[in-house]
């Protein structure tokens, strides 16, 4: 897909809120500010974050969108992430490279820093999924982007594992 469509996506605040993951826009606070919540599943684990989020950077020439978000949990649990997506138009379409730094307090960030790793990497790829839908249709994704299953968190970084090593134990076999 083109990266003009990716950015007319990135452009639209609201439609770009439907393709991440368990997240909800309930509210434009102005000047780039957002209200909104956000569910996540680890486990036995359930928080719904409710907080802030500020574009501080939306640079369509530089292909860089930084966002800044906040959120606290009724269980007292809190979060705070330095969000940068970059696209770069590319021979068969746009390669999206995503920073996060994530800063966890509370329960959740009892998993350690695998797990929220992995939850992490799910979950964006679950939005550029949403993303690429939105880009081509132009309209939010099909049903609401549900967070990722507890037991699909758990177990696919250990069946990524035994894929890779069921690979390798065959290229050695050969």
């Amino acid at each position: 897909m083109p990266v003009d469509a990716v950015w007319r996506v990135f452009d639209d605040v609201h439609l770009l809120a439907r393709c991440l993951p368990g997240a909800e826009l309930t509210e434009d606070l102005g000047e780039d500010h957002y209200g909104g919540r956000a569910r996540v599943s680890v486990g036995p684990i359930k928080l719904s974050f409710k907080g802030v989020a500020h574009v501080v950077a939306h640079d369509r020439a530089g292909q860089r969108l930084r966002v800044l978000a906040q959120g606290q949990d009724t269980g007292g649990a809190q979060t705070q992430a330095d969000i940068v997506l970059r696209t770069e138009a590319t021979a068969t379409g746009t390669a999206m490279r995503a920073e996060a730094k994530v800063y966890l307090t509370g329960r959740i960030a009892q998993f350690g820093r695998a797990l929220a790793g992995d939850v992490s990497r799910r979950m964006f790829e679950q939005f550029a999924d949403a993303l690429r839908e939105a880009a081509t249709s132009g309209q939010a994704p099909s049903g609401p982007v549900k967070a990722p299953s507890a037991l699909k968190l758990l177990f696919a970084p250990l069946i990524d594992r035994i894929r890779t090593a069921l690979r390798r134990g065959r290229r050695t076999a050969r």
